[in-house]
């Protein structure tokens, strides 16, 4: 499967837009970069990590997330600190999910 081909939902071309847009900062193809750069993300860490830890993960994420953000200055290359970001984010869907350890009581 392709992403970039497959990733079409059945939805109008003005949500599409609208959808994209908000996530890429105004910019849809951004936004459908960042959606398939998250997408992939979230794949690889459910086949790295299947059982998810729940809060401590996004916990543990965030934390490294802000050791990067503290080490950026402005000046420079920004990959690491998008790749931690990342990360977080995918450990958040992964929450909002509720793909959590079993003895986890969260909801769906």
């Amino acid at each position: 499967m392709s992403l970039e081909k497959d990733l079409k939902p059945p939805l109008s071309a003005a949500v599409q837009e609208y959808v994209l847009s908000a996530f890429g900062g105004g910019d849809a193809e951004h936004g459908r970069d960042l959606l398939l750069a998250l997408a992939r993300r979230v794949a690889f860490a459910r086949k790295v990590h299947p059982v998810f830890g729940g809060m401590k993960c996004v916990a543990d994420e965030f934390a490294e997330l802000a050791r990067e953000a503290a080490r950026f200055r402005g000046d420079g290359d920004s990959r690491r600190m998008r790749e931690e970001a990342l990360d977080v984010m995918s450990t958040c869907i992964r929450l909002y999910n509720v793909e959590a350890l079993p003895d986890w009581d969260g909801e769906k």
